[in-house]
């Protein structure tokens, strides 16, 4: 739990599991849990295909899924350091908005 001393706003981060795997050339991750933010409401956090984490800023690989209430966005990443974020903005199965490099 995190509180905001100014707006005494509290702030929840639960039930977070990072699993990473150690290679000889770049390793693995998956990831799950929930963040609650008091204006927005919880947001959970999961890896839909495990993360590729060479030595570099970004992941080469993977993809991860944030979902709230009645929508989710999937952030993944190339092995060319390209990333790409896809909102589902109703939680129907289709993508309405696709951003090509949002990092």
């Amino acid at each position: 739990m995190l509180i905001d001393n100014n707006s005494l706003q509290t702030f929840f981060i639960s039930n977070n599991v990072l699993t990473v795997t150690y290679g000889d050339t770049s390793d693995t991750a998956t990831f799950t849990g929930r963040y609650y933010h008091p204006d927005y409401g919880y947001v959970g956090i999961s890896t839909l295909t495990t993360l590729t984490v060479p030595d570099t800023t970004l992941p080469t690989g993977g993809t991860l899924r944030f979902s709230g209430s009645g929508s989710r966005a999937d952030l993944s990443f190339h092995a060319d350091q390209s990333t790409q974020l896809q909102l589902d903005t109703n939680n129907d199965g289709t993508y309405e908005f696709t951003f090509d490099n949002p990092l």
